[in-house]
C-alpha cells in the first residue's frame, strides 16, 4: 500500500519539464528551434559547449523538480520505512554496471525498432517493466518512466503535427523537406536530454537519500 501510495503521488506529480520563459532582446529577432537554421544550430550548441550550459540553451523546455516539499518528505519517509523493512538499497556500485543483456537479456546489437523512421523510434525494452527486486523502487521506477515516456511521446506528436501543418502551408521549394526531418530529430533529442537532466533532478531528491541512510 505504501509503493501504492508513492506511485500515485509520483505519477500526479507530473512532469519533470516545463517550459522555457524566454526573454526577447530589444532589436533581436527571436528564433524559435522550430525555425532556425543548421548554421544557427551549429553556432548555438557550439556557444553552450564553451560556456558548460548545455542544457540552458537546448530545447523548448527546462527541467523542473515538479514534487512539492510536503510530498518529497512523505515519499522519503516512505523510502526509510521500507529500507528499514529489509529493502535497503546499499551504497553506489564503484563498477561498471551490467550491460543491456543482463538487465534485459537482449544484446545491445539485437535492440531494433518498434515503430517506422520518424515516429518516435521506441526500441523494444522501453516499455519492459522494471524489476530491481525493491518493491518502493520499482514502484518509483515505473511511475517515472510513464511520466517521461509520456513528455517525450506527447513532443514527438507535437513536432510530427507541426510538420504536417507546415507542409501543407508551404511547398517543397520553400521548405526542404531533409532539412526539416534533420531540425526536427535535433529538437526531439534535445527535448530528450532535458526531460532525462529533470527526472534525475527528481531521483536526486527523492531516491538518493536512502543510499546514505
Amino acid at each position: 500500500s505504501m509503493c501504492i501510495l508513492a506511485s500515485f503521488h509520483l505519477l500526479d506529480s507530473g512532469q519533470a519539464v516545463r517550459i522555457k520563459r524566454v526573454v526577447k532582446q530589444e532589436g533581436e529577432a527571436h528564433v524559435t528551434p522550430a525555425t532556425e537554421t543548421a548554421e544557427q544550430t551549429r553556432d548555438r550548441l557550439s556557444a553552450a559547449l564553451q560556456n558548460r550550459d548545455l542544457l540552458r540553451s537546448i530545447g523548448e523546455f527546462e527541467e523542473y523538480q515538479p514534487v512539492e516539499p510536503r510530498l518529497v518528505r512523505e515519499l522519503r519517509g516512505i523510502f526509510e520505512a521500507l529500507g528499514g523493512n529489509g529493502y535497503q538499497l546499499g551504497p553506489p556500485p564503484t563498477t561498471e554496471p551490467a550491460g543491456l543483456q543482463h538487465h534485459f537479456g537482449i544484446p545491445a546489437n539485437r535492440i531494433v525498432r518498434t515503430e517506422k523512421v520518424g515516429s518516435g523510434g521506441y526500441t523494444n525494452i522501453v516499455q519492459r517493466p522494471l524489476k530491481t527486486g525493491f518493491p518502493h523502487v520499482d514502484a518509483y521506477g515505473e511511475a517515472r518512466k510513464q511520466t517521461a515516456f509520456g513528455s517525450v511521446d506527447n513532443y514527438y506528436r507535437r513536432v510530427k503535427q507541426e510538420r504536417k501543418r507546415n507542409a501543407e502551408k508551404f511547398s517543397s521549394s520553400v521548405m526542404d523537406p531533409a532539412d526539416v526531418a534533420a531540425r526536427d530529430a535535433v529538437r526531439c533529442l534535445e527535448h530528450a536530454m532535458v526531460v532525462v537532466a529533470g527526472e534525475k533532478n527528481v531521483y536526486r531528491t527523492i531516491v538518493s537519500p536512502s543510499l546514505t541512510k
